[in-house]
């Protein structure tokens, strides 16, 4: 749902005025696509729940200052990306993907092991060529490519212009292979 739908925004000035169903209803709406976003900026499921949660925590005790156009989901990404790049700084970590449900793989046939190696070879390579990637371009990528934000959304969440952001999602894969 956008976040500039009524509803959404009744949601937020709701939870500013103390509403805890409201901003349980905004948590219900964005913690999964958030936590999704981290993990692939930080490549550790339990650091993004971690991260997500400081995320939805700060925003909890800052709701009243988000002002017109209320766009919370724009605000939550940004929240949750500034954390992440804080976490990253102290972990000096690179992004490691090491979950296979997040991977897809078309229908073969060939036994288990087989496409495990081929599924460990596979991670192996995007984490290769996400840690090639600077923050602000891996961000902007995984924003567009993963959670589907819109390029406004994006500009909002990264606290960039429109064309900032399409500039960004258009850098990123010149990136990984320059």
């Amino acid at each position: 749902m956008n976040d500039s739908h009524p509803d959404a925004i009744a949601l937020v000035r709701r939870a500013q005025s103390g509403d805890r169903d409201a901003y349980a209803a905004l948590f219900d709406r964005f913690h999964q696509p958030v936590v999704g976003y981290l993990y692939h900026l930080v490549g550790e499921r339990q650091a993004a729940e971690d991260v997500a949660q400081d995320a939805f925590i700060r925003a909890y005790e800052r709701i009243g200052l988000l002002g017109p156009p209320w766009n919370f989901k724009g605000w939550i990404y940004r929240i949750a990306g500034n954390l992440a790049m804080n976490h990253l700084k102290r972990e000096r970590r690179l992004v490691e993907s090491d979950e296979p449900e997040l991977m897809a793989e078309p229908p073969t046939t060939r036994r288990p092991s087989e496409r495990r190696v081929v599924r460990g070879e596979l991670q192996q390579s995007v984490r290769r060529a996400l840690e090639g990637i600077p923050a602000p371009l891996r961000q902007a990528l995984v924003l567009r490519e993963v959670n589907g934000l819109s390029y406004e959304e994006m500009a909002d969440a990264l606290s960039v212009s429109y064309d900032n952001a399409r500039q960004l999602v258009h850098r990123a894969p010149h990136a990984v292979s320059g």
